[in-house]
């Protein structure tokens, strides 16, 4: 028995000589990769759908060695790229790849465990987009939930982990496949690491390549969910999870037969998973907003002060509507459809008895492009004639023609009615563009609250169906993650006007009940935010208060975006609770708001 140290200086001794074989093996190709500008790692190739787009990231690889890997991140278009390993020798490996790559990166020299301290990162803040840990990493570490501490610290609030890692089964088995798949090593963490002498590295080794003479090595194996409840303790959300036949070395010595670039086992043995992959996302611990308000406290602490002076007011004597009583649905979806239609100078506002039906909002002086509007109203309320004055607005000052869609609500009509009246309401748009004097090419979709939420999903939606397609979409503090109803921590936060209770109710409803909310059969085309690959979507606008319940997971959708190349501007609010704008309408700060959103609108539906 030795200590934590002692293990990691064997470790770090070993690694140093591995590093001597890896640099001139065949299977690195160091040289090929130098040459060829276009290549990248096989494991980086493999997790391109999971990685998106990079551009305009900054990436961070844990345990990178000689850097192949990190340098491939930086081929797809990464901003800065960093590498981080225990290994000296594997540190000045990469520098001269990248150097003779003609790659800026930056390689550091450390523990893991002292990323943090060494890359001089704030926890509370984060520094990086990406943390990126790739195959045979964390069996060298002890402490899987420091591990977790270290990647929480290292992301920025909205950033992703992205991990590829052999599987703990796999790593649990016997090395001697003879006598068939058996367990000899446990498969949950244990304090006193697997210690390993032998001469032997993964790679095939050249001839007159330098013998490993620190032969001893320690490691531990870390079960699936001692994995996944360290990220979870630290407030990140799981957002993929895959099992995996292949494996990128050759795991056991015998039995295992070539595919592609990696392993899997020969059919003489039944399949068992050898890799997962696992995305995770960080999170505001809170979810209170921008402030970091609360973190450490009472979480039911936000007050009227975090108020904006322009909507304290409104907030304080807002009526907290009870949506799961039916005789108030009924009434906030009646009240809204009998009021008088506003008179609004150079707009004509009718209805197209369609279904479903839908409200037309058509300027005198039309740009040639046109909006679909989705109303608000945590699927269970509202009516198209609720923002009368913001869709004649956007009709009236930037010349759009607006079609505000009725669409079913829950829970008399869930999931997937709504989604299907708001594509129904795009196709009737598409089919009379014309008649409105309308480019079909310059369609765009629009939504608040509930609405967001529908929007974003029929964006998405969109990209595998035939045309017209969306120029732009404009979210007003969406409703996109059934997963907020779910932490039911955030009931203990008294955010203003729309709380987590009203939100799991209207998730319940839409979803045709409550335990499905936050699991994994809730389909992506429900919840926008658990779609995977969001590339192809067009040039998003979103805009939120930071003390709104759906700040965080606004933040998070649009940082998904922008690492899908998506072009992204993300207007946040100080202070400002849920339907901010419709609180303090005739404020400075929400004028000055709503205009740079409009002038959004009007620039990318040109």
């Amino acid at each position: 028995m030795g200590n934590e140290e002692e293990y990691f200086r064997d470790n770090e001794a070993n690694w140093d000589e591995r590093t001597r074989i890896h640099v001139v093996s065949r299977d690195y190709d160091v040289e090929g990769f130098v040459s060829d500008p276009t290549r990248l790692s096989s494991v980086v190739q493999s997790d391109r759908p999971r990685l998106g787009s990079l551009a305009g990231q900054d990436v961070v690889h844990l345990q990178c060695h000689i850097g192949l890997d990190t340098l491939s991140l930086a081929r797809l278009g990464a901003r800065t790229v960093t590498g981080v390993d225990i290994s000296g020798e594997s540190i000045k490996a990469a520098e001269d790849i990248a150097t003779r790559s003609g790659i800026d990166a930056t390689f550091v020299k450390a523990n893991v465990y002292d990323s943090l301290e060494v890359l001089d990162v704030d926890r509370t803040q984060g520094a990086f987009d990406v943390v990126y840990t790739g195959v045979g990493a964390l069996w060298w570490l002890s402490d899987i939930d420091r591990w977790a501490a270290v990647v929480a610290g290292l992301l920025r609030p909205g950033g992703t982990l992205v991990l590829r890692e052999d599987h703990p089964l796999s790593m649990s088995l016997g090395d001697d496949l003879n006598n068939g798949l058996l367990i000899e090593y446990p498969y949950f963490e244990q304090a006193d690491p697997f210690t390993d002498s032998e001469d032997a590295t993964y790679t095939d080794v050249a001839e007159g390549a330098p013998a490993i003479l620190n032969r001893v090595n320690h490691g531990w194996n870390h079960s699936l969910g001692e994995i996944m409840g360290a990220l979870m303790r630290q407030g990140l959300v799981i957002t993929e999870f895959a099992e995996l036949e292949t494996v990128a070395w050759q795991r056991f010595p015998r039995g295992m037969e070539r595919d592609g670039d990696a392993y899997r086992l020969n059919p003489d043995f039944p399949p068992i998973p050898l890799t997962y992959t696992l995305t995770a996302r960080r999170q505001e611990i809170d979810q209170t907003g921008a402030r970091g308000l609360l973190r450490g406290k009472k979480r039911n602490a936000l007050r009227l002060a975090d108020v904006d002076s322009e909507y304290r007011s409104a907030a304080l004597i807002a009526p907290h509507v009870d949506i799961t009583n039916p005789l108030v649905r009924r009434v906030s979806r009646s009240a809204p459809r009998l009021l008088p239609t506003p008179k609004i100078p150079g707009v004509t506002i009718s209805q197209i008895h369609e279904e479903p039906l839908l409200r037309l909002y058509v300027p005198q002086k039309p740009s040639g492009a046109a909006l679909l509007w989705i109303h608000g109203g945590g699927m269970v309320m509202g009516a198209p004639q609720q923002d009368d004055l913001l869709c004649g607005s956007l009709a009236d000052t930037i010349g759009l023609t607006v079609v505000s869609v009725d669409y079913r609500l829950a829970p008399e009509h869930p999931f997937p009615i709504p989604q299907d009246d708001v594509l129904e309401a795009w196709t009737w748009l598409g089919d009379h563009a014309g008649d409105f004097g309308v480019d079909r090419g310059r369609l765009a979709v629009a939504g608040a609250s509930a609405g967001g939420g529908l929007a974003a999903s029929l964006v998405n939606r969109l990209r595998g169906l035939p045309g017209p397609h969306p120029v732009a979409q404009w979210l007003l503090y969406p409703m996109l993650d059934d997963r907020t109803a779910a932490n039911e921590h955030l009931d203990e936060v008294d955010h203003f006007v729309w709380n987590n209770v009203d939100n799991r109710h209207g998730w319940g409803a839409l979803l045709g009940g409550n335990e499905l909310i936050g699991s994994a059969d809730v389909s992506a085309l429900a919840a926008p935010a658990r779609e995977i690959d969001l590339s192809g979507v067009p040039p998003t606008w979103i805009g939120v208060g930071n003390i709104d319940l759906f700040y965080q997971e606004d933040l998070d959708y649009a940082a998904r975006l922008r690492q899908s190349g998506v072009p992204v501007t993300f207007s946040v609010m100080e202070g400002a609770p849920h339907t901010f704008n419709t609180l303090g309408s005739d404020g400075p700060k929400t004028k000055k708001f709503m205009e740079e959103a409009c002038r959004w609108l009007d620039e990318n539906t040109q």
